[in-house]
């Protein structure tokens, strides 16, 4: 066998390993048929705490942006008026459609521009805390806090490179749990902000300790039918 067909089976032998390579990466982090959630996100409670929740209407245009296969809008006020809007979309179909609409892009390309950003640490309890992302935002003349975090089951994501590492976690599992992503957004004052601030810690709390509380059996259902 001459140099020139050894170098092609070569080629031809690498070709084969790096497909087949690619494809078993593939079947690893091929996620498994969508199982329940333990709550049913339609079901939020209109009362958090001293928050009283109403429901609004979500626009066709923007539940098709969300990608979400349902999704919740509520206002929550507590006694003083002040108003705290809570949006929660459920990904069971294709939970990468959640984490490609990240709320960064979406509130940017809205005319929205970004004042300051971090990550912060939501208490929950006296033990435990969620991690979610603030910004603040300013258009024209008003300002807003935005709050954001994707659960996958024990799993807390921001961004769609964050999808791969879970998908990764859990490869080889029978199901795996919807993708639910949690957002909220408040005027802020600038007299006031630290007091904003608490605000919307305070609903982000109280909802993600609603949704650590197994609440089976319900259906959910698209908000508004």
């Amino acid at each position: 066998m001459n140099g020139s067909a050894i170098r092609l089976l070569a080629t031809a032998a690498l070709v084969f390993l790096t497909y087949l390579g690619v494809d078993q990466t593939k079947k690893l982090l091929k996620l498994p048929p969508a199982g329940q959630l333990p709550v049913d996100i339609a079901q939020l409670p209109m009362k958090l705490g001293d928050w009283q929740g109403e429901d609004r209407e979500l626009d066709p245009k923007t539940f098709d942006a969300t990608g979400a296969d349902l999704a919740v809008y509520r206002e929550y006020h507590d006694n003083e008026g002040h108003a705290v809007d809570v949006l929660l979309g459920l990904y069971r179909t294709d939970p990468d459609a959640g984490v490609y609409h990240a709320p960064t892009n979406c509130y940017r390309s809205n005319g929205w521009r970004l004042i300051d950003d971090s990550m912060i640490d939501v208490p929950i309890s006296k033990t435990a805390s969620q991690r979610v992302h603030l910004s603040t935002w300013d258009k024209q003349s008003e300002t807003i806090y935005v709050m954001f975090w994707y659960r996958l089951g024990d799993y807390t994501l921001f961004e769609r490179w964050d999808m791969g590492g879970v998908r990764w976690k859990m490869r080889g599992q029978a199901s795996w749990p919807p993708l639910v992503k949690i957002l909220l957004q408040t005027p802020v004052t600038q007299r006031d902000e630290f007091h904003c601030k608490a605000r919307i810690q305070e609903v982000a709390a109280q909802v993600q300790r609603w949704l650590n509380q197994p609440n089976a059996g319900e259906k959910p259902q698209r908000a508004g039918k």
